[in-house]
Order: structure tokens, then sequence, then C-alpha cells
């Protein structure tokens, strides 16, 4: 059992260095469905309840904004208030400690970034994001899951630098 959950750990590191390293909301949203799943199937097999119910609150979530990017029109902002109200309520439901704080804070922060239109602004807030899952996957020693949370930031950074800062270079 531990071997399927480090190789699921593994295959999430991979997933996530892809997130960001494409142009399109709807393709990234996709990644991150991916990696949903997998965390998702992570935590199911190591017995995380709590973590289940906000990664599956997530995935309503990605799928939702999907649908959205896919018709490409943005969610009005009555959408981002009703996952951010599912998070919160998710949040305190599994409450086990404050490090179940920082997982909030994360998936909220992750949840107002999938609403973005703007990549840029999209790929910074899940970096930042991405700092509060690594704290908090350091505390509770799921140390595949703090190489995946880097590859999602080194992703967003890498993102940053191919799609917008090389493109605010060029003369216009």
């Amino acid at each position: 059992m531990n071997n399927i959950i480090l190789i699921l750990g593994i295959i999430f590191s991979i997933v996530s260095l892809a997130t960001f390293l494409f142009k399109d909301k709807f393709i990234i949203l996709t990644w991150f469905l991916i990696a949903n799943v997998i965390i998702l199937i992570q935590y199911l097999l190591t017995d995380c309840i709590v973590e289940c119910l906000i990664v599956a609150a997530s995935i309503i979530k990605t799928v939702v904004f999907m649908i959205y990017a896919k018709l490409q029109i943005k969610p009005n902002l009555y959408v981002v208030i009703i996952f951010e109200v599912l998070m919160l309520v998710c949040g305190i439901i599994v409450w086990s400690s404050w490090f179940s704080l920082l997982f909030l804070i994360a998936s909220m922060i992750s949840t107002y970034a999938s609403w973005q239109d703007d990549l840029l602004l999209m790929k910074i807030l899940y970096a930042i994001s991405s700092v509060f899952y690594i704290i908090n996957y350091i505390c509770t020693g799921l140390y595949t899951n703090i190489i995946a949370e880097v590859g999602i930031m080194l992703s967003a950074i890498i993102g940053i630098i191919i799609y917008d800062v090389n493109k605010r270079k060029t003369k216009v």
C-alpha cells in the first residue's frame, strides 16, 4: 500500500510540473483536475478523510470553472463566493489543528485563483497558495506532496517568465 501511495505522489509531482506550462485556462484547469483526482486517491488510501472532503470540493470547483473556461465566459461573483463558502465550511467541518488553517487558506486562495481570467494573476495566486500547502505538508509529513507543490510553484514561475515577462519585453 505504501508503494502505491508513493507512486501516486510521484505521479502527482510530475502532473504538477505541467500545470502552468500552457496559455489556455481550460488546459491549465484540466491539469489541476488530474492532479486533484490523483491526490484524492492518495488521501483515500491513507485514510485522510479530512483532506478528502476539501479535495472533493476542489474537484467540483475545478470542473465548474473548466466548463466556464470552455464556454469562454467568466463565472459571476456569486459562483466564486459559493465556492469560497464551500471551502470555508469544509475547513470548519474537518478542522483538526492549526495546520488545518494553512490547508484552508491555500484552498481558498486557489479557489479565487481559479476564478481569474487574468492568467498572470492566476499563476501568482497559485504560487502563493503553494507556499501555504508546502508549510502544511511539512507539518503533516506529506513529503511527496511538498515536491508536487514545489512543482506547481516552479511551473507558475516558468509560465510567468515564458508567457508574461518575455511578452512584456517585446517592443510594441
